[in-house]
């Protein structure tokens, strides 16, 4: 499964929407949908943002761990002001 698969499953998980996620991680809504459809490469500080909204490993996004286990170095996003 490919990162912007595994950020829409998360997304729908959690009942959001793309434009309330695009919102909380301080994203373009437009930015999101290309990641999610796969037309625009994602940012190594986006992988972070996502892997700490989600409170996942970056290495589960990035496809290389199966689980989508929380990490413990990666506190969860807090909302910005």
């Amino acid at each position: 499964m490919k990162i912007g698969q595994k950020i829409i499953e998360l997304r729908e998980n959690q009942g959001l929407s793309q434009a309330a996620l695009a919102e909380k991680i301080n994203i373009n809504r437009s930015v999101l949908n290309r990641i999610e459809l796969g037309t625009r490469p994602i940012r190594d500080n986006e992988i972070v943002e996502f892997a700490k909204f989600f409170n996942v490993s970056t290495d589960y996004l990035l496809g290389n761990e199966k689980a989508p286990d929380a990490h413990p170095d990666l506190p969860p996003l807090t909302p910005r002001d």
